[in-house]
This record gives C-alpha cells, structure tokens and sequence, in this order.
C-alpha cells in the first residue's frame, strides 16, 4: 500500500525544456532496478521513450521499443544523480496483513490530517498518497 511519494522528476541540465532535448543526447538515469524502472516510465510518460506495453515497474533498457531522438541513456549508481526519490509503503506478511495495530497505523497515515501535515511541511517535496 502506497502512502507518500516524493517526486521524481527530470532535471533539464543543459538544455531548457524536454522539447529541447536535442538528437543523441546523453540522459542518466538510476541503475537500481525500482529507480531505473521509475526514470524509464516518466521518460515514456513525456514521449522521450517508448516502452514494450508490459514493462511497468520492472522497466529495463531493454523494454525500449522506440527512442526517437535516440538518446544515450546513462546508468549511474543513483547517488551519483542529481536526487533520487522514494515511495514509502507498509509492507507485511499475509499473516499480518488484518493484524489491527498495522491497519490502524495505515489509517492514520493516510488520514486528512497527516496529508495536510505532509502538505504543510515539505512544500511538495514529499506528496501523499492514498
């Protein structure tokens, strides 16, 4: 269950715009498999890329069906990029998954009152989920 994210977004370096992104140019994207996946599907979502129609979460290099401006995509170690961001979720064990302490933990966490708090705090750095 998702519950927060904080953005991930494309950093323009030297160009402007993505409509500037001018023919070759070199893009670094995470080479973590969850982040790398995250990079490859905003560059479909901006029409940079496009992705085998199944790729998802598991997005790899290799899920690029067309790459029209034919970008160089560079994998870095995500600390060497520019920031990196994270979704945080609740995970448990099927055995837990109705245990009333973990439920009401997610109720509160997805409440009206958290995601002001989030809203009011972090200024669009952290985004709730719900």
């Amino acid at each position: 269950m998702l519950l927060s994210n904080e953005p991930f977004g494309i950093y323009a370096g030297r160009t402007s715009s993505l409509a500037d992104l001018p023919d070759g140019a070199i893009v670094a994207v995470p080479n973590n498999v969850t982040n790398e996946a995250r990079a490859l599907l905003l560059l479909a979502q901006e029409g940079i890329i496009t992705l085998k129609a199944d790729a998802g979460i598991t997005a790899t290099v290799e899920d690029i069906t067309s790459n029209p401006k034919n970008i160089q995509l560079k994998e870095l170690a995500p600390e060497q990029l520019v920031a990196e961001t994270y979704g945080n979720i609740i995970a448990t064990t099927p055995e837990k998954a109705n245990d009333e302490a973990l439920l009401a933990l997610v109720e509160v966490l997805q409440s009206e009152e958290i995601s002001k708090f989030i809203n009011d705090t972090y200024d669009g750095a952290v985004v709730p989920l719900k």
